[in-house]
């Protein structure tokens, strides 16, 4: 919800938080790649849905992602 409105702020606390509790949350992941992303942030977002994508590497939305940042 904060990424589709712009508010990164939030957006970023929020995956944060969550994979605080859960590091091998691979959706998390794939969808802080993206938001690092939108706020210019290629290698992160690159190597983050990388991260994503070695958890489960058939999570359709970070192979989305991925095609989008590369």
């Amino acid at each position: 919800r904060y990424v589709a409105q712009g508010d990164y702020g939030p957006a970023m606390r929020h995956y944060l938080d969550a994979l605080e509790r859960e590091p091998g949350n691979a959706p998390a992941l794939a969808r802080l790649s993206w938001l690092l992303l939108q706020i210019g942030q290629t290698q992160p977002a690159w190597e983050t849905v990388n991260q994503a994508l070695a958890i489960d590497p058939v999570l359709t939305e970070a192979l989305w992602f991925r095609a989008n940042i590369q």
